[in-house]
């Protein structure tokens, strides 16, 4: 943990969001874990947590809500919308 500090994220991973707040979290079929934040959009892997903003192409920024459906990501945006994303795109 503490080279990690000084080197920055392990490569596939995305430094978490700081000051953020957990606003909702789903699951898929396979168990992957989702999470929302007032500052993004999270992928749970083996490996950590994938931190996603709209510059990552996610539609928004704060995330309010999450639904998983038949393959795809349903992501509520405190401001921005909603986006409809493909699962498998996220990984």
């Amino acid at each position: 943990p503490r080279e990690e500090a000084r080197r920055g994220p392990a490569r596939g991973r995305s430094a978490a969001p700081t000051g953020g707040t957990l606003t909702s979290i789903a699951f898929d079929a396979s168990g992957a874990m989702f999470l929302g934040s007032t500052e993004g959009l999270g992928l749970v892997t083996a490996g950590g947590i994938r931190w996603l903003r709209a510059a990552d192409g996610t539609g928004g920024g704060e995330v309010s809500d999450l639904v998983v459906d038949d393959g795809h990501l349903w992501v509520g945006f405190a401001r921005d919308g909603l986006s409809v994303l493909p699962i498998e795109r996220l990984r």
